[in-house]
């Protein structure tokens, strides 16, 4: 049986359900629920990963949540990330609050406000920096991390 796949771009969000593929753009929300590809950068103030997801353009998004699989080509920069599965970032990660329960593979180097790691695996093939770092257990709430971003994506510190 052949998946069935919807695309639906409504003004500003954009949805893949089954299997298909979206243009980078400016979004509001981008949801992949099943296999997705997005062609391009994208930046929106939510993207959600339910299943398994490529991106072959930069990202930037207030929240990014990775429910499975995801493979990012470029760098990506969010305020909140929360990977739970695997996900791959070719070449950098700036990011004010990570959250990971599983994998996480940063190519390039990773800036960070604040990381929490559950039982889970971080390689970081560059520099990583972090103005806060929790092994262990996961907060929930905001009052546990600092509020402040720390440096950029990459490079000499």
């Amino acid at each position: 049986m052949e998946a069935i796949a919807v695309v639906s771009t409504n003004g500003k969000d954009a949805r893949i359900a089954g299997e298909g593929q979206l243009s980078g753009g400016n979004y509001g929300a981008v949801t992949i629920n099943g296999a997705g590809s997005i062609k391009g950068d994208v930046a929106a103030s939510t993207f959600r990963i339910n299943g398994a997801g490529n991106t072959d353009g930069s990202v930037k998004a207030d929240v990014l949540v990775v429910n499975g699989s995801a493979s990012f080509s470029r760098e990506v920069q969010a305020a909140e990330m929360t990977v739970n599965g695997d996900a791959s970032i070719a070449e950098g990660l700036g990011v004010s609050r990570l959250r990971v329960k599983g994998r996480l593979f940063v190519g390039g180097g990773l800036a960070a406000l604040a990381v929490y790691l559950g039982t889970s695996f971080l390689w970081i093939r560059s520099q990583y920096r972090a103005a806060h770092a929790l092994l262990g257990s996961l907060p929930n709430d905001a009052e546990d991390a600092p509020t402040e971003p720390v440096g950029g994506v990459g490079g000499a510190s």
